[in-house]
């Protein structure tokens, strides 16, 4: 059992790694409405939360799908906290991997409406 919480936190790990290579990215889209760095923390919280999640980052095609998730979701200038919107992964039986979609949950399309 530890030696899985140890591969986990390894994986949590490259996820965060992963993100930050991209921060700059989402600096230019987030327009200073939240730090890119916790808008990044957030998603790595929710990975935390959710193995299925960190399962996307083992293919391009879901990596691909979270940052484009992640990029919809800093448009809109929502926070990936599980209040405003989450990142659902699911299994794509076309890309036979775990990629992730957004979904704005109803605090966030509240927030849209505002």
């Amino acid at each position: 059992m530890a030696e899985q919480v140890q591969t986990q936190a390894v994986t949590i790990r490259t996820v965060q790694e992963t993100l930050e290579k991209k921060a700059e990215q989402f600096a230019k889209v987030l327009a200073g409405h939240i730090k890119p760095e916790r808008f990044i923390a957030l998603v790595v919280n929710q990975c935390r939360g959710n193995s299925k999640l960190v399962e996307c980052f083992k293919t391009t095609a879901g990596t691909l799908s979270v940052m484009t998730a992640m990029t919809r979701a800093a448009s809109m200038e929502l926070e990936i906290d599980g209040r405003l919107c989450s990142l659902v992964p699911f299994f794509d039986k076309d890309a036979q991997a775990m990629i992730a979609t957004l979904m704005v949950q109803y605090q966030g399309q509240l927030v849209l409406l505002a």
